[in-house]
């Protein structure tokens, strides 16, 4: 596959373990980076087993703050693959990107 701008499409697949809520840096940087063109993830969820989407966010307690949980993944600026969870939401990620370099 080709994006708009004619350069090949790369995938990567990363397995990730979060032990703690908040932002979590994978350790796994993607080379020559240009653009994420898609991203999907999965999460397990440690406490439940349950799977929940990338993007989740859901409010299962009183007020909108302290019942807030949520798992999103994204790049950051110096490429690296990064996690961002609540404390419901710890476990183990799979992440898949698409993206285009630079340079090939």
């Amino acid at each position: 596959d080709t994006w708009i701008d004619g350069k090949p499409i790369y995938r990567k697949t990363i397995v990730y373990t979060a032990t703690t809520a908040n932002n979590n840096k994978t350790g796994v940087t993607i080379e020559n980076l240009d653009t994420v063109v898609n991203m999907t993830a999965v999460n397990k969820g440690t406490t439940s087993g349950a799977f929940h989407p990338h993007g989740m966010l859901s409010n299962s307690g009183v007020s909108a703050v302290s019942g807030l949980h949520f798992f999103n993944c994204y790049v950051d600026e110096n490429h690296e693959v990064c996690l961002f969870v609540s404390s419901s939401y710890i476990g183990t990620a799979y992440i898949t990107i698409h993206y285009t370099k630079t340079a090939d």
